[in-house]
């Protein structure tokens, strides 16, 4: 099981939407509290980013049914995750609300999208999901842990949290090369 490509690339995959899940999601009320956010709306909006993650998870592993393409629905969730991130980064107002929404949509959508996926390779199957779904999980917290560490220095050796954010939005739009491999 564990020289299959396909198994490799969407792990790899996994460990970028855990890196920069767990990296925005530590690290956000700090960022917001930096955008000049009181920690009231703060709070509004970390409940809209989760809301919408909740929507997401329901919504987005649907979209491989409605586009017929799985790869296409991982790359669209990658393009309008990454691309949503930079808004955070970049935006303040109603279209930071827009793009919380969409983040929340996104990373909480990539993962059980990607864990379908995972289920429905030929080489894995219902029978293996167990072993794979341990391996994806074990190895996707590399980029659990690394988000909030790389972020951390980003903000650190910058004193902005725009650089570490730009690079998760690069590294989810880079993790479409990798969807074009399946």
């Amino acid at each position: 099981l564990f020289r299959h490509r396909n198994i490799w690339l969407i792990v790899s995959i996994g460990i970028t939407s855990f890196l920069a899940g767990h990296g925005l999601s530590n690290w956000l009320p700090t960022i917001l509290g930096e955008k000049g956010i009181q920690p009231n709306d703060a709070g509004y909006m970390i409940s809209i980013l989760k809301l919408f993650g909740i929507l997401g998870s329901l919504l987005i592993p649907r979209l491989q049914y409605r586009l017929h393409s799985k790869k296409k629905a991982i790359s669209i969730t990658l393009f309008s995750l990454g691309l949503s991130i930079t808004t955070i980064a970049l935006t303040n107002g109603v279209v930071l609300w827009v793009a919380m929404a969409v983040v929340g949509l996104m990373m909480r959508g990539l993962l059980p999208l990607l864990t379908v996926t995972l289920m429905d390779l030929p080489e894995v199957g219902p029978a293996r999901m167990g072993i794979i779904g341990g391996l994806y999980f074990s190895i996707g917290e590399i980029g659990g842990f690394s988000g909030p560490f790389i972020l951390g220095i980003s903000k650190e050796l910058t004193q902005s949290f725009v650089p570490g954010l730009i690079f998760f939005a690069i590294v989810s739009e880079a993790a479409i090369l990798l969807t074009m491999l399946l």
